[in-house]
């Protein structure tokens, strides 16, 4: 094998690792909250690190809204963006600092 087809074979093995380790990274960075992005029909909730189980009084229903206290943001209770959650905890999506999705137990 020539030099340059040499080098150029080990820069692109060493790019392709790299891409590799880049996707298993982000695809991992999810954590607890994997199951929303796996679902076809909530992943556009959220990135990897916007999704998580709302704390206690995070999130309270009032006058017709589901209400995240800390942002001040809301979403209708019949909103399309309001799911079931999986483990009967009250998740949370965040996008921008507002309240993009939420899972409720159901």
């Amino acid at each position: 094998m020539n030099p340059a087809r040499f080098m150029l074979a080990l820069i692109a093995s060493i790019l392709l690792g790299l891409a590799a380790f880049a996707f298993a990274r982000y695809a991992a960075a999810h954590g607890d909250a994997q199951w929303i992005m796996d679902s076809p029909v909530t992943r556009w909730c959220c990135s990897p690190v916007d999704c998580a189980p709302a704390a206690v009084g995070e999130i309270i229903g009032v006058e017709g809204i589901w209400l995240h206290v800390p942002s001040g943001s809301f979403l209708p209770l019949d909103s399309l963006a309001v799911y079931d959650s999986i483990d009967n905890q009250v998740w949370r999506c965040l996008y921008g600092g507002h309240l993009r999705c939420l899972f409720l137990p159901p």
